[in-house]
């Protein structure tokens, strides 16, 4: 934009010119004022083009003189040790001093000079305008967009944030079945489960920033992490929600998420009334076995289809009717663990009344 206007405005020797009439008007007197709107008058406002591309470049001079100070702090503090905290600390408050001067005190003062009152009013009105004007139209398309694609709009969302999660170079990747369990998830908030290689050492790191209580959460999971890694972090995060009293919502669901790989979206599982535990289950409970590597399950002593586990259990004369209970193997991976749940919850589970605890062994 600035090479397009090859002029006496932007001259190196003029920017330079005004930048010091400017900083003398904003120290200086009514005397020095008058110098800028003369020099401004000289070059600027003779061509409408001009004051737009003058006002982008005072724009660029200030982001510019802040992103050195802001650079500067930030090498402080990554290069100070924590006993060293008092001097980053002061270090950064004597640099923030002079921009905050000039943005609190000196450019208003000036604007006040060079402007008057009614000029002042009129800008902050168009301003204000503008402002609302361009906001309005972006919320009207957020809201139209959202009603046009909703899931589709939604998972890309949501694909995005998985991919730029926390502005770091990592990725979640996701479990894929051809079965969709619940399509859509409005007021969702998205927790990650991140697979990290520490030495020899398999961790998994949990970033839970952006969730809020009273929404849905979206539990995206690396699918290779082993269950054993995977289902304490749900635990700890379960039961944070649920002692959650201020700002509980009852309806307010968990969902593990994995991929469509029919409607090439995000599908969701929910499992917001299961209750983990790492321990043996009761003698008194009747026990279905996940094996890893096991397309079947065993209930009892018998190998059945998963299909057949509600057929299996009604099919048995209790004298009392024990609680029925899953306990997967703690060393399969969390996509295994994810395809037996989309099963579970195609064959067993939404039939039952109250969804059975699970146990990892």
């Amino acid at each position: 934009m600035i090479l397009k206007y090859q002029n006496n405005l932007w001259s190196i020797d003029y920017v330079f010119t005004y930048l010091k009439a400017a900083l003398q008007a904003m120290f200086g007197t009514d005397k020095d004022v008058l110098q800028l709107k003369i020099l401004s008058n000289k070059y600027i406002y003779i061509d409408e083009n001009n004051v737009i591309l003058f006002s982008y470049f005072l724009i660029l001079c200030v982001l510019l003189f802040c992103s050195v100070i802001d650079n500067f702090c930030n090498f402080l503090r990554f290069n100070f040790s924590d006993s060293d905290s008092k001097i980053k600390k002061t270090g950064t408050i004597i640099l923030m001093f002079l921009p905050a001067f000039l943005v609190v005190w000196k450019v208003p003062g000036l604007i006040f000079k060079y402007y008057t009152v009614t000029e002042i009013l009129s800008y902050l009105i168009d301003a204000f305008l503008g402002i609302l004007v361009f906001g309005s139209v972006l919320f009207f398309i957020t809201i139209f967009s959202f009603k046009l694609f909703k899931l589709k709009f939604f998972s890309i969302l949501l694909v995005i944030s998985l991919l730029v999660s926390c502005g770091k170079k990592e990725d979640v990747l996701l479990p894929k079945s051809n079965v969709s369990i619940v399509k859509n998830v409005e007021d969702l908030s998205p927790i990650y489960i991140f697979f990290k290689i520490d030495g020899k050492d398999t961790i998994a790191e949990v970033n839970r920033k952006n969730s809020i209580i009273s929404t849905n959460w979206i539990f995206n999971i690396d699918k290779r992490l082993p269950l054993k890694l995977v289902i304490p972090e749900v635990i700890k995060l379960q039961e944070k929600k649920r002692a959650e009293k201020a700002h509980k919502n009852e309806k307010a669901e968990n969902y593990y998420s994995y991929a469509d790989s029919i409607g090439k979206n995000l599908a969701f599982v929910p499992f917001t009334k299961v209750y983990y535990k790492m321990e043996r289950p009761n003698k008194e409970n009747f026990v279905v076995y996940f094996t890893k590597g096991k397309k079947q399950v065993f209930m009892g002593n018998v190998e059945i289809k998963i299909s057949e586990i509600l057929k299996q259990f009604y099919s048995i004369k209790f004298n009392k009717v024990p609680d029925l209970v899953f306990v997967f193997d703690k060393n399969m991976s969390y996509e295994e663990y994810l395809q037996y749940k989309i099963l579970l919850h195609k064959h067993v589970t939404y039939n039952l009344d109250r969804l059975p605890v699970e146990f990892i062994l």
